[in-house]
């Protein structure tokens, strides 16, 4: 579909223009549930972000609420949902998510500590002279994991990594830098 094409096949196109356009106290709830079952729904909401829309119902959001808004940008995958503070329901720890959905800290998830395990392949990769395929290839771990956990993820916010794979990564052996001493 090229332009604007795709509304002409958008739901609300057999509904009263009323309905995306709520006044006062109406939250617009009719028009938001028409727009949740829309087959164009995502075009018309990046359509709505482009030309900064303010006033209606877009792609089930109404957009002029900036919380609605900034839901509709973090639906479309344009913004990351921002951190949370969550008590884990396993063992009652604090920790910080952005996943809406997470209910359980890293120790619980069997994850380990990030850190120390990219100082590790870092290690591998300077002081074995290891490429992260060879380092993914003897630890049997994807290439693609090997080259997040050096250089990080393109979030940016990877803190945590499966036990697993760091157990894996962390079994590969530093070559043995300490001197030799010489025999007289």
């Amino acid at each position: 579909m090229t332009n604007l094409q795709w509304r002409d096949r958008a739901d609300c196109r057999s509904h009263p223009s009323e309905l995306w356009f709520p006044i006062g106290n109406d939250t617009g709830e009719t028009g938001k549930k028409i727009c949740r079952g829309c087959p164009v729904r995502e075009a018309c909401g990046r359509e709505a972000i482009r030309v900064r829309e303010t006033h209606s119902i877009a792609a089930g959001f109404r957009c002029s609420d900036p919380a609605e808004r900034q839901e509709l940008r973090i639906w479309l995958g344009l913004d990351s949902p921002p951190r949370e503070s969550r008590t884990c329901i396993q063992c009652r720890k604090e920790f910080t998510t952005r996943n809406q959905r997470r209910r359980t800290c890293p120790d619980c998830r069997d994850q380990v500590a990030l850190a120390p395990v990219t100082r590790h392949v870092r290690r591998l990769r300077d002081e074995a002279r290891l490429t992260y395929r060879a380092i993914a290839l003897r630890a049997q771990v994807s290439a693609s994991s090997v080259v997040k956990i050096a250089n990080g993820h393109p979030d940016g916010d990877w803190q945590h990594v499966a036990r697993d794979v760091a157990d894996r990564l962390l079994a590969l052996p530093l070559p043995d830098t300490t001197p030799k001493a010489k025999i007289a």
